[in-house]
């Protein structure tokens, strides 16, 4: 696999990936043999990217508490989390996220609001678990912080969910989980151009 690079005129960088096909023709004469050789530069996505990442996060509330004297202790108990995160695609097409969510939150949902289309999963974490959603490669999984595994849990997606992209511009993004008592939610995803 190849990239090729090119910087625009404002010296911003470009990288498009691939790889290089090569096409031998010979041709035979009378005394000597010629050739032609052809370099075929083949890619599955047709857009250049900027090879810089961008993310935005939204930080899930901790888990509150107070303390009582004569050690009676009384926490607050967890809370569903109902919050939006602002992400800005300033590239010329769509552009595909990948979403981590870290635990502890149970059952976590996020819509893309541009375009209504919504990611759903069944599933419980506690700290330091995580699913991660590749919404360009279609894959959803699991990572099980006690255990030190990694599922994939595909399965667990609801029949209305569908993978989306970022489109151009700004998208607002709701995100939903329930019993959150901290954690992360992190949109990443790079811009792609023309």
């Amino acid at each position: 696999l190849y990239t090729l690079r090119k910087v625009t005129e404002d010296g911003r960088t470009r990288d498009i990936k691939g790889e290089f096909v090569t096409i031998e023709d010979r041709i035979e004469g009378a005394s000597r043999m010629f050739g032609k050789v052809t370099h075929i530069f083949v890619t599955e996505d047709s857009f250049f990217f900027d090879p810089t990442p961008k993310s935005e996060a939204l930080a899930l509330p901790p888990e509150g508490g107070f303390s009582i004297p004569l050690s009676v202790d009384v926490s607050v108990a967890a809370t569903d989390i109902d919050g939006y995160v602002t992400v800005d695609n300033q590239g010329d097409v769509e552009a595909w996220p990948i979403i981590r969510i870290t635990g502890p939150s149970d059952n976590p949902s996020i819509t893309n609001d541009e375009t209504t289309k919504v990611m759903a999963i069944t599933q419980s974490m506690d700290v330091n678990d995580y699913i991660e959603i590749d919404m360009g490669e279609a894959t959803v999984v699991w990572y099980d912080a006690t255990a030190g595994t990694t599922t994939n849990i595909i399965e667990a997606i609801s029949a209305a969910s569908e993978f989306w992209p970022l489109t151009r511009g700004s998208n607002t993004i709701h995100v939903e989980a329930e019993a959150a008592v901290g954690g992360t939610i992190t949109i990443s995803w790079y811009e792609r151009f023309l």
